[in-house]
């Protein structure tokens, strides 16, 4: 029996914070020296490891000074501890099933499922923004 293959990276993204600055003092905003989310990605081109490096605002005195920024691009490319990429776990409403003339049962199941699937991601990403970027 053949083993299976053992997927590795093939491109490491570090991404930053897309907010420069402090939202509420808008002074400019400190990379922290750590990594967050540090995972491995299944995408359709491959897989990535993919990380996000926090910011924070170094006034002490600023409300958002407990406040860590985080890249909104790391969050959409997967879930929460989910190890594929979103265009993976759609695939079906991304054009990726074949073809069929008569429209089967199985085959408005899946729709349904998938279309399910985009209103929950939709609601679960305007869930985190409206969190202010914390998981």
């Amino acid at each position: 029996m053949p083993r299976p293959q053992l997927l590795y990276p093939t491109e490491r993204r570090i991404y930053h914070p897309e907010l420069a600055a402090c939202p509420h003092c808008v002074s400019p905003a400190r990379l922290l020296n750590y990594l967050v989310s540090d995972k491995w990605i299944q995408t359709l081109t491959g897989v990535l490891s993919i990380a996000a490096r926090p910011s924070h605002c170094p006034d002490s005195a600023c409300p958002g000074f407990a406040l860590r920024l985080r890249s909104v691009a790391a969050r959409h490319l997967a879930l929460p501890g989910c190890t594929y990429g979103l265009a993976v776990v759609a695939g079906t409403r991304a054009g990726l099933e074949p073809k069929r003339t008569p429209a089967t049962t199985d085959y408005r199941k899946r729709q349904d499922w998938s279309l399910k699937l985009l209103i929950f991601l939709r609601y679960y990403s305007t869930k985190i923004e409206r969190r202010g970027g914390r998981q």
